[in-house]
């Protein structure tokens, strides 16, 4: 039992989310019914067997039946005949139970066979090959180095582009860059001093949403006090005018600013900056363009033993800030969240522990040396699919044996197993606890890997990263700036793609050693397009500052609703058809070739869709496409009625653009019970998002969205059981009470339009159930073509026409029955007669269908 425990603790938020859904109090425990129910479980599975046998209530306090804890009945007591010695006290706000026993009813629910699942399927790299173009100087020839860079779209109109670079060793004002038209070609100027500032140190830049760009710097004076600067341009960066001193003193360094650029945000345009001040993790916010600096904030605590130097500051679209360092002492990467627009932060939380403490010698960059510097990056979303993740990269020792602390860095020496790497961590939580970190790109050779730069895309949620690398220098010496991406928030990362068309060695003669190059780098990205900056030495003269257009195309692979369909989005062509019987997606039982199958219990099945290229001049690689479950139903919600089953990716892996080819997408599938099933096949990615948002109508989302296809197809094998019973859910699924109309008619089969209609050899009725059918007959028992058998059953007549009028409350549902009962006198042949019945549910009082299931029906034919 020990072992189950264990498996169950990772389960899916679902059934947490179900379980506190209970009213907080109620009168009586729920009965069996009601259980099943609220859970949405599978008739006939293992976990409908583990409730009933688990109905021993008496076990239970009187107050469990008002705590606010969200564990259901049924498995408190099966909890209790589990784990007899804990002790259940009525007194303790934990009841006795283990937090855990949340994510045990998780994993039940997802798993309702009550077995371990499937293997996660292999993931493959992204399905649209990533474009870079040509190399840009943006600095200019120079007879002074430039280092050390930020760069910065303007995210409400992206042909505007600024950068900033140290100018240290020429007049000591910091570099600016700007383009305004897409960074095809660029102009530059430099910041001017203000007080009795010497140079400028630190580069960074942003916009807000009324086109001014931003700028900081730390000034320094002749004294050594170092102050952070703001200062701002109204012309796109070609003229720069101070702003503020958000700090003063003789201690401050390496600050990082970020804008928050949500329109969603309840921050708007508010600027954040993080430095150290000493020891101290600080920051401080500017309340958007009219507004005005705070004071600083220190945000470090007694976690940080050493000085909290290297940090990074990012915000999310609700406007929650995030500001992270590396500490010196302790080797953690802490980080902290705000709120409230950066008024305050929380208490410092731990995202990983570094192996080295501070910077790391490598042969390609032993002077200056690389700093373990942390990169955020932030992406949340509402809406029915909502995410809040939080992501944070830095360099480090790779961790393996003879590279896991300082005294093992590589220093100087080509020849040292020991090398450095870029690390990644992610919160789905907001920052509350992070995974355990990853390498991006861990090559086997004797390769480093320094000044990272992360970058989401707050169009997609995609996650960009570069960093420099010495992986095609045999020598270890010469570098060029790489690029990754990741679409699906950092759980895997693409290929390495080379940005840098040229090396840079500054390990030779003529290199600026002091700083060599600098210690970071700058990205910027949005709706697909990227632009990083990196320190160049290419032409071998001094240090320059160098960019390159990024571009992940966009392509539109898609899914057949009908055989007819164009792939529009919505498509005339389908626009008086049913959504839900997609010939693109099917079942087999095996690994054969052949038409839809019922899925079948106890057995791995396997779910296809095949995939389609709309784009003129992007291929489609590796398209991955999810598969999703639902109980068969009229009335489905989306996402709330729907189980994931599992990413498939193409087979072929490329679909050509300007073409007619398909590939298939498959993935196993085990049913959690018998009976019959929706689907749905979902193509989800950054590289093709949904054209129009999705909602809780799937019937909607599937008409708008070429990406998805929905299969409510069952077949009924009435060639070897003459009597075949279906259960089907019906469901309102509006906030408000509805009558529904449910129609039960027969389709014509292509082919084979002379045959007789199924009624004339077969009987089909509906059971309503004993509740739904004294409804029924207290509204007066409306309908047509059909016939009452007696309260609750109820014969179809006429299958053109019949419907059943039955009055819904909001949002509910009631498992119904149908049966298909062949009465005909049949011949024994090969040859079968196909026909089609369908049960679908529309308004009746607005009109228009909310959703159906069709029934394939194979029989004999009649003598």
């Amino acid at each position: 039992m020990k072992k189950f425990v264990l498996s169950v603790a990772l389960a899916t938020l679902i059934g947490s989310l179900t379980a506190t859904a209970a009213p907080a109090a109620t009168p009586s425990w729920p009965n069996v019914t009601q259980q099943l129910s609220r859970d949405r479980v599978v008739p006939g599975s293992p976990l409908e067997h583990l409730i009933r046998d688990n109905q021993d209530f008496q076990k239970l306090h009187k107050a469990e039946r008002t705590d606010t804890l969200g564990i259901p009945p049924w498995l408190r007591v099966y909890w209790r005949k589990m784990h007899p010695d804990f002790v259940y006290s009525s007194t303790d706000p934990t009841g006795g139970y283990p937090r855990v026993i949340n994510e045990v009813h998780e994993w039940m629910l997802a798993h309702q066979d009550l077995v371990p699942g499937l293997p996660d399927a292999d993931v493959k790299p992204p399905m649209v090959k990533t474009i870079v173009g040509s190399n840009l100087r943006i600095s200019g020839a120079q007879i002074k180095p430039r280092s050390e860079s930020d760069i910065r779209m303007n995210y409400w109109n992206t042909l505007k582009i600024i950068a900033g670079s140290n100018n240290i060793m020429s007049g000591g004002h910091q570099g600016q860059y700007y383009s305004t038209d897409g960074g095809v070609t660029w102009g530059q100027t430099t910041l001017p001093f203000t007080g009795a500032d010497a140079f400028h140190s630190d580069p960074t830049v942003d916009w807000t949403s009324d086109g001014t760009a931003w700028a900081t710097t730390i000034g320094i004076d002749a004294g050594s006090n170092l102050s952070m600067r703001a200062y701002k341009s109204t012309n796109n960066g070609v003229t720069w005018t101070f702003d503020n001193t958000f700090s003063t003193g003789v201690d401050n360094d390496k600050q990082m600013m970020w804008v928050d650029h949500s329109a969603t945000s309840g921050f708007p345009n508010y600027i954040y900056t993080i430095w150290h001040d000493g020891f101290m993790a600080v920051m401080n916010r500017r309340t958007g363009p009219l507004g005005s600096w705070g004071s600083p904030i220190v945000v470090s605590g007694a976690e940080t033993t050493g000085t909290g130097i290297g940090g990074d500051v990012k915000t999310n679209s609700f406007g929650d800030v995030f500001g992270a360092w590396p500490d010196t002492g302790s080797q953690g990467i802490y980080i902290v969240k705000s709120t409230n627009g950066g008024t305050s932060y929380s208490a410092p939380t731990l995202v990983a522990t570094t192996y080295n403490a501070y910077d790391i010698g490598v042969p390609s960059f032993n002077s200056r040396r690389a700093l373990i510097y942390v990169t955020l990056g932030a992406y949340r979303k509402g809406g029915l699919l909502p995410k809040n993740e939080v992501y944070a990269t830095w360099t480090d020792l790779s961790g393996a044996v003879g590279c896991n602390s300082d005294a093992n860095e590589p220093g100087a020496s080509v020849a040292s197993n020991c090398k450095t790497r870029i690390w990644f961590s992610r919160s789905t939580n907001g920052g509350t606890t992070w995974s355990t970190p990853i390498m991006t790109n861990n090559q086997a050779g004797k390769n480093d890997q320094f000044n990272q730069w992360m970058v989401v895309d707050e169009a997609n949620g995609a996650i960009g990263l570069i960093y420099y690398d010495t992986v095609a220098d045999a020598g270890r010496k010469k570098t060029d700036v790489w690029y990754q991406t990741s679409f699906d928030g950092g759980v895997t990362w693409a290929a390495a793609l080379k940005v840098t068309t040229a090396m840079t060695d500054e390990t030779i003669a003529g290199a600026d050693l002091g700083n060599q190059y600098g210690d970071y780098n700058g990205l910027s990205a949005y709706a697909r397009v990227l632009f990083p900056s990196w320190t160049d030495r290419r032409s071998l003269g001094k240090e320059e500052i160098w960019t390159a257009k990024i571009q992940e195309p966009k392509t539109d692979v898609w899914i057949k609703d009908k055989p007819w369909d164009t792939g529009a989005e919505p498509d005339p062509a389908t626009a008086a058809n049913n959504m839900w019987e997609s010939d693109d997606v099917w079942v087999r039982n095996n690994t054969t070739a052949g038409p839809h199958q019922n899925p079948e219990f106890g057995q791995v099945n396997y779910i296809h869709a095949t995939v389609r290229n709309r784009s003129t001049t992007v291929d489609g690689i590796n398209v991955p496409v999810e598969f999703y479950w639902a109980n068969a139903s009229a009335g489905l919600v989306w996402p709330t009625n729907w189980h994931y089953i599992g990413t498939g990716y193409t087979v072929p892996s490329t679909i050509p653009a300007v073409s007619t080819a398909t590939a298939e997408a498959t993935v196993p599938w085990s049913p959690a019970g018998t009976g019959h099933y929706c689907l749905i096949a979902r193509i989800a990615t950054a590289q093709d998002p949904m054209t129009n948002t999705e909602t809780w109508d799937v019937n909607y989302n599937t008409r708008y969205n070429n990406n998805i296809a929905w299969k409510n197809v069952n077949v009924v094998d009435l060639v070897h059981i003459h009597v075949v019973p279906v259960r089907v859910l019906v469901h309102n699924t509006l906030p408000d009470a509805r009558v529904l109309n449910l129609r039960v008619r027969e389709r014509p089969v292509a082919g084979q339009e002379n045959k007789e209609p199924f009624i004339t050899r077969a009987r089909l009725t509906v059971d309503l159930g004993a509740d739904l059918g004294k409804r029924w007959q207290s509204s007066g028992g409306k309908g047509f073509g059909i016939r009452a058998l007696d309260e609750k059953t109820i014969e179809i007549i006429d299958p053109t026409q019949a419907y059943i009028a039955v009055p819904f409350g909001p949002d509910e549902q009631f498992d119904i029955g149908l049966t298909f009962e062949d009465t005909g006198k049949t011949v024994q042949t090969e040859k079968t007669v196909a026909y089609e019945v369908e049960i679908v549910q529309e308004d009746a009082e607005k009109g228009g269908l909310q959703g159906g299931v069709v029934y394939q029906i194979e029989a004999l034919p009649v003598l």
